[in-house]
């Protein structure tokens, strides 16, 4: 099959995209031949030779509010308060522009109510973490829940003390959870950020019962 891929675009300039990858494993026997470019989307941190990794993280307010109304124009002067209610996150940004595109009897000002109610922001972007939720081991998806405890940043300290592991430990597991997009790691500050379904600090409902 990898042949039969390579030789349809050989001599060819062509632009792929692959999206949500899974793996290294997935992504390698699809690299085209020179004069192609491949472009890889994943919540999962892996390396692949030639490939330069960019992390997407939350944008500004002003890169938020020209995606949303780049998309959807017709959002005009309620383009801030979406953009805030979906945490300047691209992926619920991107959803909530297509969804003004798609309903065109829906006004801004009735989604935005929409998005005001909690259930509703969950609906965005809850099938793309929820994957990366599952693809945890059960030991991880505890550890995981068990950071709602912090209301904002953390240090691996921290996340040690809760956990009642060494602090080497401790990292080890961030890693593991960074490596799945569900932690951010600062390298600045030095401190991680657990990321919900609602892309804030904190947990899921019903994943902190």
């Amino acid at each position: 099959m990898r042949g039969l891929y390579l030789s349809v675009l050989d001599g060819r300039r062509a632009l792929l995209l692959m999206d949500n990858a899974a793996s290294a494993e997935q992504v390698e026997p699809l690299i085209p031949p020179a004069g192609c470019l491949l472009l890889v989307t994943s919540r999962q941190h892996f390396t692949v030779p030639g490939l330069a990794a960019k992390n997407l993280d939350t944008l500004g307010a002003a890169d938020a509010r020209d995606l949303l109304l780049i998309i959807a124009p017709r959002i005009e002067t309620q383009a801030d308060e979406i953009a805030t209610l979906c945490g300047h996150l691209p992926l619920a940004l991107r959803l909530a522009a297509a969804a003004m595109v798609k309903y065109r009897n829906l006004t801004a000002a009735d989604y935005v109510r929409r998005l005001r109610d909690r259930q509703q922001r969950l609906q965005l972007i809850d099938a793309s973490l929820s994957l990366s939720y599952e693809l945890l081991s059960e030991a991880l998806r505890e550890r995981w829940r068990w950071l709602a405890v912090f209301p904002d940043t953390f240090a691996s300290d921290a996340a040690a003390a809760v956990w009642v592991v060494e602090i080497a430990e401790a990292q080890g597991l961030l890693g593991e959870l960074i490596a799945t997009s569900l932690v951010e790691w600062n390298e600045t500050s030095g401190r991680y950020h657990n990321v919900n379904f609602l892309g804030q600090s904190g947990c899921h409902p019903w994943l902190c019962r």
